[in-house]
């Protein structure tokens, strides 16, 4: 399999010694990187698609408000919320025993991973909640911090 050349990493030229990608970007240009990346340097699909997600995950201009507000009510409802050990203020959340999310700064990638796997005495979610729940609680939790920006 051919790896992935260093062009193909970025859909755009760099501007000022910086490429613009992914905030500047489209979920339109993103589909179009990867299915030419698919095709043109065969990679995995499966591989692609994580990333992606991660990406998108991790991506201000990914978060649908609709998505972020769905987010923040899993935050504070599913059982057990993540309000009950978290302080996050954009949920109202006032935690004790978790870290403090807005002083963490956790990316939408590293909640997904906590939520699907549970660290330390954090458990998972994985059978509770959808992909897509997780996602948004992901999506919510970065953009609430910054760590989306």
């Amino acid at each position: 399999m051919t790896s992935l050349p260093p062009e193909a990493l970025c859909a755009f030229p760099p501007v000022g010694g910086r490429h613009p990608w992914p905030g500047r970007a489209s979920s339109t240009v993103a589909l179009a990187w990867v299915r030419a990346a698919i095709g043109r340097y065969r990679v995995p699909q499966g591989s692609l698609l994580v990333g992606l997600a991660l990406l998108w995950a991790g991506a201000s201009w990914a978060a649908d408000p609709a998505e972020l507000a769905r987010g923040k009510e899993l935050f504070t409802k599913i059982q057990p919320a993540c309000a009950v050990c978290h302080t996050l203020q954009a949920a109202g959340a006032e935690g004790q025993v978790g870290p403090v999310l807005d002083e963490l700064k956790p990316d939408a990638g590293r909640v997904l991973r906590a939520l699907k796997a549970g660290i330390g005495v954090m458990p998972s979610y994985a059978e509770r909640m959808s992909e897509k729940d997780m996602l948004a609680v992901a999506q919510f939790v970065a953009h609430a911090t910054g760590a989306a920006k």
